[in-house]
């Protein structure tokens, strides 16, 4: 809701102020993970569960239910928007919902690619930024890193913001099926039509919602290739304690031994 109402506020209004629509969402996913984290680790991304299910943090129901959940978070979420801004969205359009031209207010709902980007500049911008998102989540929340789980969601607006100044100019910055699939639903049913599936003869509509599991998926592997085997585990670190102590003791004992002989 408060990211899509964003949306609307920057379109309604002809601000076009980019970095306002970031920190919008930066701060609506942030405080969304302080929410729930809690309760179910604030999960609000289906490839991003997919990356932990592939990780072993949640079990495959876990992931399902969850991405149930955010999908229909989205619907709701979106639906609100577009009745709070109703008024609006008529002045502005002309009550005719359209996806392309000067009064197009999809917008409002989910991002749509430049007219320059190709099929595979679409996939290749979905995987880049999805990867990014993936890399930044598991770092912050693996406890060996001992980020407290208060700090997490700060990092993670900050992540946001950094993804989104990055990757957002060719498509704006899906990077989530359900940001995308639960909206584009609202859009179907408020008027915008079947285009808003069939965009691009549907290949649109299909890569953001499968492209980010990829993405997630490679981030997660990157993540644990990169710097998740170089850092050792807490059981390992008190193992080597031990040892060091032991060997420390095991000198002492010599040492008095060979004192004692010597005496």
């Amino acid at each position: 809701f408060a990211g899509t109402s964003t949306n609307a506020v920057n379109l309604l209004e002809g601000a076009n102020c980019k970095i306002c629509v970031v920190l919008g969402w930066a701060l609506a996913i942030g405080l969304g993970a302080y929410a729930a984290g809690h309760l179910s680790g604030g999960h609000m991304n289906p490839a991003i569960s997919f990356a932990f299910y592939l990780c072993g943090h949640i079990s495959v129901f876990r992931f399902i239910m969850y991405s149930i959940a955010q999908i229909s978070g989205a619907f709701a979420g979106s639906l609100v928007t577009f009745f709070l801004y109703y008024d609006g969205i008529n002045h502005f359009d002309g009550g005719e919902r359209q996806i392309i031209g000067p009064r197009a207010t999809i917008g409002i709902f989910v991002p749509w690619p430049q007219d320059y980007l190709s099929i595979s500049g679409c996939i290749f911008d979905q995987f880049v930024g999805t990867a990014l998102l993936a890399f930044c989540v598991i770092m912050f929340t693996d406890p060996r890193n001992k980020i407290p789980p208060a700090v997490q969601p700060v990092v993670l607006i900050f992540s946001i913001i950094l993804i989104a100044v990055c990757v957002t100019a060719n498509a704006g910055g899906e990077i989530n099926p359900a940001r995308d699939l639960g909206p584009k639903l609202v859009a179907f049913t408020v008027g915008y039509g079947w285009d808003v599936f069939s965009y691009r003869n549907y290949k649109w509509f299909l890569i953001p919602i499968f492209v980010p599991f990829a993405g997630a998926a490679f981030g997660a592997w990157f993540y644990h290739l990169s710097l998740g085997i170089h850092i050792s585990d807490d059981k390992d670190q008190c193992k080597t304690d031990d040892r060091m102590e032991m060997n420390e003791v095991s000198r002492v004992t010599i040492g008095k031994s060979r004192i004692a002989i010597a005496k």
